[in-house]
């Protein structure tokens, strides 16, 4: 059975072939802008060639303006396009990201009855004795994965989630004394909580404000936190972060990363593989 890590591992391939697949979508709106420019080139300098009569050079020239316009069309359409795949893609990885934290607390409660036993003592104030009575061990994840849906408020806020991990497991995913590779220290783990920050952010923006940006998301992505893994470019002003097609799009920070998208990407799976790593199974 794929453990809560492989599942996740299995939905970023997922995602990362349906970015492959956005892009081919965009390059082939690209493509047909710049094959309706050329047209237009072409109507141009038949109207501009010896011997065209002056119906034949304005009618071309009509065309060509006509096929310019259309390029600017299919341009804007590659703009929307693409910050339509922004948007899911955001959207994707902290859905994926919010079932790993979820199927992981089931999956290391299940193997380790002293979880259990913790989180009913820390949450529910219940002290029971040892072993508890789960039932048949085919039947013991669905049982705690109940008791997980009635008890969890949202894996969506970092903070909260890790909070959550702290009554099951003693120790949130957060705690700086929490450290397992590929976050072994804590200056790599800082910058991957923070970047798994922005992500959070975008997509909160984009999800209750449209992309819109408000002065929540200024003041999350200029705090010195977010700032610090965050391009000079992703802003517009020191206390203004663009919007979160630009924010996405803009440098990477990691070493070997294009753009910040790639880095938001790597810091999820990173803090993810840490939390795998973090929290031993018996």
């Amino acid at each position: 059975m794929p453990t809560a890590l492989d599942s996740f591992r299995s939905e970023l391939n997922r995602i990362d072939q349906f970015s492959d697949r956005a892009k081919l979508v965009a390059d082939m709106l690209e493509q047909e802008a710049v094959d309706t420019e050329s047209g237009a080139m072409a109507a141009r300098a038949k109207a501009d060639a010896p011997g065209a009569s002056p119906d034949e050079a304005d009618f071309e020239r009509l065309q060509a303006d006509e096929q310019e316009a259309e390029a600017e069309k299919t341009r804007q359409a590659k703009l929307e396009w693409r910050k339509d795949v922004d948007r899911v893609y955001v959207l994707r990885l902290v859905t994926a990201f919010e079932v790993f934290l979820r199927e992981f607390v089931i999956e290391k409660a299940s193997d380790d009855q002293a979880s259990v036993q913790r989180f009913l003592q820390n949450r529910v104030g219940l002290h029971l004795g040892m072993p508890l009575e789960l039932g048949a061990a085919d039947d013991q994840p669905d049982r705690i994965a109940a008791c997980v849906d009635a008890t969890c408020e949202t894996f969506s806020n970092l903070d909260q989630a890790s909070g959550y991990f702290r009554q099951w497991f003693g120790t949130g995913f957060l705690d700086q004394e929490l450290l397992a590779s590929p976050l072994a220290d804590k200056p790599a783990k800082d910058k991957a909580i923070a970047d798994v920050r922005i992500l959070l952010q975008l997509r909160h923006i984009l999800v209750h404000k449209s992309g819109i940006p408000n002065a929540k998301y200024h003041g999350a992505l200029t705090g010195d936190q977010c700032c610090a893994r965050l391009d000079p470019s992703a802003y517009d002003a020191p206390s203004r972060a663009k919007p979160p097609d630009a924010i996405l799009s803009s440098p990477a920070k990691y070493a070997g990363n294009n753009t910040k998208k790639d880095d938001l990407y790597q810091s999820l799976l990173n803090l993810a593989e840490h939390i795998d790593g973090a929290y031993p199974f018996t």
